[in-house]
C-alpha cells in the first residue's frame, strides 16, 4: 500500500518500493544462479507473473492484483536501471518452458484451460494462446475434462494413475482437488507448499505435499 502511494506520486525509487524490488531481484538472481549451476536438474516454468514488459499480447496480460504491480515494476526498472536490463529479463522469461511432463504427472503454472498436446506445448511460441491457457486459468474457467484429456495426450503409459499439479490460484489448506481429482492445486502463500515427487510412484496429495515452513 505504501509503495502504491509513492508510485501514484511518480516517486518510483522510494524506500518502500526499492526494498520490495531488491527482494524480487535477489530472488531472480538466486533462480539464475541455480539454473547456471544445476542446469540439468533445476527448472522453472513460466507463470503469469513472468511478464516484466507488462505487455498485453502473446498470451500475456498486464498484472494487477492489489495495485498496478506490473506497471510499477516496469517503471521502477526503467527509472532506476535502464531498458537493457528489462530487455534481458524479458528474454529470460520468454525462454522459459510452460509445462513439464513426467511418467506419472504433469506440471504447469495454472490449470489447463483447454486440452493440450505435446506439439502445442513444444511449439507454444507459434501459438501463444497456449501461454494463456497454462498460466492464467481461473477456477471454473477450464473446459470439462481438460486435465484428463491433456494427460491422455501427454502420457501414454498408465495415464489413469497420473495427475496434474498446478499453482496460480490460492488454496485454503494444503491442497485443493479439481477436475475429478486429476488436478491438484498446491499454492498456499501462508504454507509455502512443495510437492515431493518420486518417479513411477503414484502421487498422493495427502502424504506427498509438505509445508516449507514446517
Amino acid at each position: 500500500e505504501a509503495s502504491k502511494k509513492f508510485y501514484e506520486k511518480n516517486e518510483h525509487d522510494n524506500n518502500e518500493l526499492t526494498e520490495e524490488m531488491l527482494e524480487n531481484l535477489r530472488l531472480l538472481l538466486l533462480v539464475l544462479n541455480l539454473k547456471i549451476r544445476f542446469r540439468k536438474n533445476f527448472h522453472i516454468l513460466k507463470g503469469n507473473h513472468e511478464n516484466v514488459l507488462n505487455e498485453w499480447k502473446d498470451g500475456n496480460f498486464p498484472f494487477y492484483k492489489f495495485a498496478r504491480e506490473g506497471e510499477m515494476v516496469y517503471s521502477f526498472l526503467e527509472e532506476v536501471y535502464d531498458g537493457a536490463l528489462i530487455y534481458l529479463i524479458s528474454c529470460f522469461e520468454k525462454a522459459l518452458p510452460i509445462c513439464a511432463v513426467f511418467s506419472n504427472l504433469v506440471l504447469s503454472h495454472s490449470e489447463p484451460k483447454v486440452p493440450v498436446t505435446k506439439k502445442m506445448i513444444v511449439e507454444y511460441r507459434k501459438k501463444t494462446s497456449v501461454i494463456e491457457w497454462l498460466t492464467w486459468t481461473r477456477n471454473g474457467d477450464a473446459e470439462d475434462f481438460s486435465v484428463e484429456t491433456s494427460i491422455n495426450n501427454l502420457i501414454k503409459k498408465n495415464p489413469e494413475s497420473a495427475v496434474w499439479i498446478s499453482g496460480h490460484r490460492p488454496v485454503a489448506q494444503k491442497n485443493a482437488l479439481r477436475q475429478n481429482g486429476k488436478l491438484i492445486q498446491i499454492h498456499n502463500p501462508d504454507f509455502e507448499n512443495i510437492a515431493f515427487i518420486v518417479p513411477e510412484k503414484t502421487f498422493n496429495p495427502e502424504t506427498d505435499i509438505f509445508c516449507v515452513r514446517d
